[in-house]
């Protein structure tokens, strides 16, 4: 099971050298996608007609992780 994410833990998320999806233990299917450049945003992925989807909810800093959490939630 994934751990709940922390506002310190997204900030100090860094960019490396591919694109990572950081899950967040709090609001399962809500992810971190933090760029090699560093530039970070949320994502949710769910299933819809039994394929796999992704929504990009929005950017951080502009997003806070409980703002990121409602939005993904509804």
């Amino acid at each position: 099971m994934a751990k709940v994410l922390t506002a310190r833990a997204v900030e100090a998320a860094k960019g490396g050298d591919t694109r990572r999806e950081i899950p967040d233990g709090g609001l399962p299917g809500l992810y971190l996608v933090v760029q090699p450049s560093g530039v970070k945003s949320w994502a949710v992925r769910y299933r819809h007609d039994g394929k796999p989807r992704k929504f990009t909810v929005g950017g951080y800093p502009l997003l806070s992780l409980a703002e990121a959490r409602a939005r993904a939630g509804e």
